[in-house]
């Protein structure tokens, strides 16, 4: 079986987490073979989805762009949330949330230092439309970029002492390692 997922060339934190949170929990079952594939982190139900493969979804959502056609070739064992159950027409059973929140069983749980006062985070998108690190420079709030390496930005979240949170997986990060975060929409794409 494949991973599934998008791949930003300039990088993208809750994308790039598939890797790291799979290989580690379930690493044995990944190899070249792609005639199934597992949809895991990120909003990856859509009309991108190969339609040839067998695709076993544990967690994705639904956005961007058209649904997929729902035919046999798709398992669903959970999807994000309520709102990509009802999409799919799935039991409301199936909404159990993000596997990015399983990156406490990756990196452990236990507490650090939180040495930042307030942490910024944009969605991956955001982040390409304005100087965010100078505008949180100058707020007095500590910038974590969407697109920098995966340790960099949990270590930064998991320091925080607040985040405020465009990217959805910097808010479902937070939130797994009970760092208080606060939603916020920059722009219309969110």
């Amino acid at each position: 079986m494949k991973l599934y997922y998008y791949k930003d060339p300039i990088g993208n934190f809750g994308d790039d987490l598939n890797p790291l949170i799979w290989d580690a929990l379930a690493g044995e079952i990944f190899n070249e073979d792609g005639s199934s594939i597992l949809l895991g982190i990120g909003t990856l139900i859509n009309s991108r989805v190969p339609e040839k493969p067998t695709k076993l979804v544990f967690g994705s959502g639904v956005g961007y762009l058209d649904l997929p056609k729902i035919d046999t070739r798709w398992k669903f064992y959970c999807v994000r949330g309520p709102l990509s159950a009802q999409r799919l027409n799935l039991d409301k059973s199936l909404a159990i949330t993000d596997p990015a929140i399983l990156l406490t069983q990756v990196v452990g749980a236990n507490p650090i230092e939180r040495t930042q006062r307030i942490s910024f985070m944009p969605h991956h998108t955001s982040a390409q439309f304005a100087d965010w690190r100078d505008i949180c420079e100058k707020s007095g709030m500590n910038y974590i970029d969407p697109t920098a390496n995966l340790n960099e930005v949990i270590t930064q979240i998991r320091q925080s002492k607040l985040v405020i949170a465009e990217a959805m997986h910097g808010a479902i990060v937070a939130d797994a390692f009970r760092v208080p975060w606060v939603p916020v929409a920059c722009y219309d794409h969110i």
